[in-house]
């Protein structure tokens, strides 16, 4: 199989650690591309990818109403941005938690 694969592309941090651990040890088979860093993805994928895939995960879950529920987001980053807008959205009280000062910062500002 792996010798029809032409490459693969990957999109998360901890696949593309995989992949260059796989490099240095010369058993990564075929070429890839590392999506996870391109600006792009971390800035789009990551914050409004995530208000949509939250929300809609949630409810298949669940299928309880968030409106009026207290959320905890960990994590103040693009991810935990894009999750507490979508929160905030759907009606619920945000509790965000941020051990970085300027990411803390940002979200007390974003209320």
């Amino acid at each position: 199989l792996a010798s029809e694969i032409r490459g693969v592309t990957e999109e998360t941090t901890t696949g593309v650690h995989r992949l260059y651990e796989m490099q240095r040890e010369g058993t990564l088979l075929f070429p890839a591309i590392n999506v996870n860093d391109a600006v792009t993805k971390s800035k789009f994928d990551n914050k409004y990818g995530c208000r949509h895939s939250l929300i809609d995960g949630i409810n298949r879950a669940t299928d309880v109403l968030i409106g009026g529920k207290v959320a905890v987001v960990c994590g103040y980053g693009d991810v935990g941005k894009g999750c507490a807008e979508s929160l905030r959205g759907q009606g619920a009280r945000v509790i965000v938690t941020e051990i970085d000062p300027i990411n803390a910062l940002q979200a007390a500002m974003d209320g």
